[in-house]
């Protein structure tokens, strides 16, 4: 009900201003950016299936908690992808990965929705309607196997303290 999705989305915003705005600043110097990346992913993949098989309230509350815990993985790529490149291309980088963000945000609606249809129509083969989040845990699991091929040899060399 309207009241549970109130709940839900406080649970979230809570979550993520722990993680974004304290947790971060902590896990990333202590185990490095790959290592972040890699949690993140990981995380946000173990967010997809737990979300794909929730059948009660409680378990979509207990797939948020690694939900929030994936958001470490985007400022660690993005901080790995920002220290490959010179100053003078720091706003073409960013300009790419706001373009893929804007592909993805179109791409994904229609896609999901698609697949949401096919497992939940009464001739489906199998009744799944997490099949849109499984799915996307399939192409976050793949996002994190490049990522850990890709960064393979990446050493993170903290940044120096102005104090």
């Amino acid at each position: 009900d309207a009241k549970e999705v109130g709940f839900s989305l406080g649970f979230v915003g809570l979550l993520m201003v722990f993680v974004q705005g304290y947790l971060i600043q902590i896990i990333i110097p202590k185990v490095g950016m790959r290592v972040a990346g890699i949690i993140g992913l990981a995380f946000t993949s173990i967010a997809m299936v737990g979300f794909a098989i929730a059948t009660e309230a409680w378990m979509a509350y207990a797939a948020i908690i690694p939900m929030a815990l994936g958001a470490l993985g985007g400022p660690a790529i993005n901080g790995i992808a920002s220290g490959q490149i010179g100053a003078d291309q720091q706003g073409e980088l960013q300009g790419a990965l706001a373009s893929m963000m804007s592909l993805t945000s179109i791409i994904s609606p229609p896609v999901m929705t698609i697949v949401f249809g096919v497992f939940t129509t009464a001739t489906a083969l199998i009744y799944l309607p997490g099949a849109p989040y499984l799915l996307a845990g399939v192409l976050t699991v793949m996002s994190l196997a490049l990522f850990i091929r890709t960064t393979t040899g990446f050493v993170h060399v903290p940044e120096e303290s102005n104090a």
